[in-house]
């Protein structure tokens, strides 16, 4: 074994730097006040991934929805997913007014309900 290099499979590396990616997502939704939401855009530039797609993903995958609140992410023009994993958009906007968040012609109003975490806390 000595002198012998160790090579990681691609898909392995991919893998971990995923699931990497993955806490980090979960780690700041996880910092989400009850009435207030973040954008998808948001989240994806503090966990310093290039798409939103990824945080989409990531918490459609979400497999801890109750310390994980995946409902307070939205679009960047507060609209709802409309594959919100947890009972489609309804059911999110449901979960948003329960806690106080308001809409304006289905759109959360980003304004007043965005939470604007300090990086540094994170």
């Amino acid at each position: 074994m000595t002198g012998q290099k160790l090579f990681l499979h691609p898909q392995l590396m991919l893998t971990n730097f995923v699931s990497s990616k993955y806490r980090l997502i979960y780690k700041i939704v996880r910092q989400i006040p009850a009435g207030y939401v973040m954008t998808y855009g948001q989240v994806a530039k503090l966990a310093r991934v290039k798409s939103p797609r990824l945080v989409g993903r990531a918490l459609h995958l979400n497999d801890d929805p109750i310390n994980i609140p995946c409902h307070r992410v939205v679009f960047a023009n507060g609209s709802l997913s409309a594959s919100y994993a947890f009972g489609g958009p309804e059911m999110q906007k449901q979960k948003l007014h329960r806690e106080g968040v308001q809409f304006v012609e289905n759109k959360v109003e980003l304004v007043r309900f965005t939470f604007r975490p300090n990086p540094i806390s994170l």
